[in-house]
C-alpha cells in the first residue's frame, strides 16, 4: 500500500475507487467499506484510495464547551490494519485545517474526487457527510455522479451482535472497561501505537522487565488500569507479553499519571536496543485490576501467576 500525504503524488490516471471517512479504529463498519472499495477497484482495472484526514477532523470541529475527543486509532495503526486485513493500492491522507473545513461540499467533489483522483466510484457509510456545514451525503453525490460520471455505493449501517459497529459504540466499551466487546465491535484487537522509552527500572528488579511506551498521539484513547494479555510489533519482531496500564500503587512513590508498559515473553534481544523504537501494541484480553500489594515480594508473586494466566491463554489463540 502507497502512503501518500501529497494528493498530486497520488497515480490515478486508470480511474479510482474511492472511500472517505475518518475510519477511527478500522471497525466492522469500516471494513465492510474497504471490502468493497477493493472489490469494485479490482474487478474493474482502477486503484483503490482510502481517503482519510489528520487531525481526525472532530479534534477541530467538536463544540469547545464538550469533553476533547478520545482517539481509538493513529495513522500509524490505520495503516497497520489497513495493509493486514487488505489488498489496498493507496492511503491518501489529507491534513484536516481550519481552510480545509471551510471547502464545499461541491469544491471537494470537483477539486479532489473528479479533477485530482480521477474517481469512477465512490463507497461511503450510510451515514457520512462531508464538506463545509455538512452538506455532502450520498443523495449530493449521487447527483454529482450524473454530472460527472461516477457511481457510488453507500454502505451499512453494519452491526455485530445487535450492536451499532460506531467508533463511539467502541469508545464506551473501552472506557466503561469491557475491552471483549470493544474487540467484538473492531473485529480485531484493540491498537496502541507509541516509541518504548526508558523507565524507573523497577521492572527489571522484579525480574518482569518491562518496556514502557509513550502513544504516539496525546489524545489517544488508553484502556483502563489493569494487567493485559498483549501482543507487540517492535523491531521488526511479534512478542506475546503482559501490559501493566496504572501507576505502579505498591510502591510509595508512586506515579501521578498512568504509565503503558509491557513485559515481552521469550524476548531474547538486549532490552537497552528497544529504547526510541516504534512500537504496536494489540491488547488481547484483561486478566486483571491494579491491584496495591502489601510488598514487591507479593507484587512478584503475583506477577507470576499474571505470565502463568497469559500463557495459557495464548495456547488457544
Amino acid at each position: 500500500m502507497e502512503i501518500l500525504r501529497r494528493i498530486e503524488l497520488a497515480d490515478t490516471s486508470v480511474g479510482s475507487v474511492v472511500t472517505i471517512g475518518s475510519f477511527d479504529g478500522i471497525h466492522r463498519g469500516h471494513q465492510a467499506l474497504l471490502q468493497e472499495t477493493e472489490k469494485i477497484a479490482t474487478m474493474n482495472g482502477y486503484k483503490s484510495v482510502v481517503l482519510t484526514f489528520d487531525p481526525h477532523p472532530q479534534i477541530l470541529l467538536r463544540a469547545k464547551d464538550k469533553r476533547p475527543i478520545r482517539i481509538l486509532s493513529s495513522l500509524e495503526e490505520k495503516e497497520f490494519l489497513i495493509t493486514r486485513l487488505f489488498d489496498i493500492d493507496i492511503f491518501l491522507v489529507l491534513d484536516f485545517t481550519a481552510g480545509f473545513s471551510e471547502m464545499t461540499a461541491q469544491q471537494f467533489v470537483e477539486d479532489i474526487l473528479v479533477n485530482t483522483l480521477n474517481v469512477r466510484h465512490v463507497v461511503i457509510g450510510h451515514d457520512h457527510r462531508f464538506g463545509h456545514d455538512r452538506v455532502g451525503d450520498f443523495d449530493f453525490l449521487k447527483a454529482c455522479g450524473e454530472s460527472y460520471g461516477f457511481e457510488v455505493t453507500s454502505i451499512g449501517p453494519i452491526k455485530y451482535d445487535d450492536e451499532p459497529t460506531s467508533s463511539t459504540n467502541i469508545r464506551d466499551a473501552i472506557q466503561n472497561n469491557d475491552l471483549e466487546k470493544a474487540n467484538r465491535l473492531l473485529g480485531h484487537s484493540y491498537t496502541l501505537f507509541g516509541e518504548v522509552v526508558r523507565g524507573a527500572g523497577r521492572g527489571h528488579k522484579l525480574n518482569f522487565p518491562t518496556a514502557n511506551i509513550q502513544p504516539k498521539i496525546e489524545n489517544k484513547l488508553i484502556p483502563p488500569r489493569g494487567v493485559y494479555l498483549a501482543k507487540a510489533t517492535v523491531a521488526g519482531l511479534k512478542r506475546y507479553g503482559m501490559c501493566n496500564i496504572g501507576i505502579r500503587p505498591t510502591f510509595e512513590d508512586h506515579l501521578s499519571h498512568d504509565v503503558v508498559e509491557i513485559n515481552l515473553f521469550d524476548w531474547k534481544g538486549d532490552r537497552d536496543s528497544l529504547y526510541h523504537q516504534e512500537i504496536l501494541v494489540e491488547f488481547y484480553q484483561k486478566i486483571r485490576e491494579e491491584k496495591t500489594f502489601a510488598s514487591p515480594q507479593d507484587l512478584m508473586t503475583q506477577l507470576e501467576q499474571d505470565r502463568v494466566a497469559c500463557l495459557e491463554i495464548i495456547k488457544n489463540i
